[in-house]
């Protein structure tokens, strides 16, 4: 869906990704089922974009055998996250040729265990957040130079931080 400057989208998935593997003669169909919903609004310079993705799957338990996991090591049954982000383009006010820079922010938070079979222990450093800061600078509509520092948190407070810088090119 759109309309000037909003973009509305969803979508989904599902399907067995067990490849034929088996754990004491049970068969692992591994079900994976993907939903996620985004938008996108952009107007004069800002933009604003947002995103919710849900997964499940299924025979977690014996995808866990089959790969030797016990304890927190299990894959999650049930995962979630979603971002929110916002960036204006400076240059948006004052255009100079084809540059923009953009300065954003982007807020982040995901748990890949949200459910867990039973037996197992959610391990708290995968329910984490990760806030953004930083800059994207395109000198043309085809190169992107971007740099940003992610501050990472989570439930077992073992999240770093970390500094990022890019460089794009699109052909």
């Amino acid at each position: 869906v759109g309309a000037s400057g909003f973009l509305l989208g969803a979508s989904a998935l599902s399907g067995d990704s067990g490849q034929g593997a088996s754990v004491d003669g049970r068969t692992i169909k591994g079900r994976v089922t993907l939903f996620d919903v985004h938008g996108q609004y952009e107007h004069r310079g800002l933009w604003l974009r947002a995103l919710y993705a849900r997964t499940s799957l299924g025979d977690a338990a014996l995808i866990n055998a089959q790969n030797g996991f016990e304890a927190s090591q299990s894959v999650g049954s049930r995962q979630h996250g979603f971002y929110l982000e916002a960036g204006y383009d400076v240059m948006n006010a004052h255009p100079r040729g084809q540059w923009a820079v953009v300065p954003f922010v982007r807020y982040e938070r995901l748990n890949t265990q949200v459910r867990i079979p039973d037996g197992f222990a959610k391990n708290p450093a995968l329910d984490r957040k990760v806030l953004t800061a930083g800059v994207s600078v395109k000198p043309l509509t085809t190169v992107a130079i971007k740099a940003d520092y992610e501050a990472h948190s989570n439930l077992a407070r073992s999240g770093v931080g970390q500094f990022n810088l890019s460089v794009g090119f699109l052909f």
